[in-house]
């Protein structure tokens, strides 16, 4: 019976995750960027599109895709959880994301560029006094 129940449970959180996934979909025009407090230009970035589509991102500059990751999202979570998966470099980067209307905010670590152990995943979407970075982009028309 407990068994029964925890499969259940699983399933509900899954059937939740793949409709938050399909929410998601779409492309996304970066309107703003911060990196530890700082606003930015989203070109400083190195780009100005965020695609999703089922469980793909793709990171986008102009017509070339500059980074590509599998995803993985906790819609339950508060604030929501997005694991990006790089399978080329076999790691992951945990991020926050909020999904409003037509606004998506994604909170992730900022990676350094020499070897470091898998960051933290951000607490909330302030980047301030922390090693984090964030996204706001709306839906493309």
């Amino acid at each position: 019976m407990l068994l029964s129940v925890a499969f259940l449970v699983i399933g509900q959180a899954g059937d939740a995750s793949k409709k938050e996934l399909k929410q998601l979909e779409g492309t996304w025009k970066i309107l703003t960027a911060e990196q530890m407090g700082k606003k930015m230009e989203p070109k400083i970035l190195g780009i100005d599109q965020v695609i999703i589509k089922g469980d793909r991102m793709t990171l986008r500059s102009g017509d070339k895709d500059v980074a590509e990751y599998r995803i993985a999202i906790d819609p339950a979570k508060k604030p929501k959880e997005m694991d990006w998966y790089n399978e080329k470099a076999k790691a992951s980067l945990p991020a926050i994301y909020a999904l409003e209307s037509a606004e998506l905010r994604l909170c992730f670590p900022m990676l350094k560029t020499t070897a470091m152990k898998r960051p933290d995943r951000p607490k909330s979407f302030d980047t301030k006094d922390s090693p984090n970075g964030l996204i706001v982009a709306e839906r493309a028309k």
